[in-house]
C-alpha cells in the first residue's frame, strides 16, 4: 500500500470512528457538543474540525456554530453510514472469535480496524 492508499484509509477510518462514536453517544442520550465528543472519542479540537469539516462536506452531520459548545447533529446519511459501521465492526468481531478463535478484547479492538492484521 503506497503512502496516499494509507492515508485514504486512515481519513475513512478517522471518519467512521467518528461517527460510530457519535452514534453511541446519541444512543446512550448523550449531548453531542465539541467538548463532549472530543472528551468521549479522545480528540484534539484539531483532530475534531478536521473530521467534522470533511463529513460535512459529505452531508453526514452539521454543526451550529451560533451555539456556544458548537452542537453536532448527524444527518440521516450519517447515522445511516454510523449503523454500516457499526454493523461491520459487530460482524467482523464476531468473525474473528467464533472463525479465527482470537480472543474478545482483541477481536473487539481489531473488529474496528479498517485492516485487521491479526499479527500485531
Amino acid at each position: 500500500m503506497n503512502a496516499k492508499d494509507r492515508s485514504t484509509n486512515n481519513k475513512r477510518e478517522a471518519e467512521e470512528n467518528f461517527l460510530e462514536g457519535i452514534y453511541l453517544m446519541q444512543q446512550k442520550g448523550l449531548p453531542l457538543d465539541r467538548k463532549k465528543i472530543c472528551a468521549e472519542l479522545k480528540l484534539s479540537k484539531r483532530e475534531f474540525m478536521t473530521v467534522a469539516v470533511r463529513l460535512m462536506n459529505q452531508e453526514c452531520l452539521t454543526m451550529d456554530f451560533s451555539q456556544e459548545n458548537e452542537e453536532v447533529v448527524p444527518t440521516v446519511k450519517g447515522n445511516v453510514r454510523a449503523q454500516e459501521v457499526l454493523r461491520r465492526h459487530h460482524y467482523l468481531t464476531d468473525f474473528l472469535q467464533m472463525i479465527c478463535k482470537v480472543e474478545r478484547e482483541t477481536a473487539e479492538k481489531r473488529g474496528c480496524d479498517s485492516d485487521p492484521n491479526l499479527e500485531t
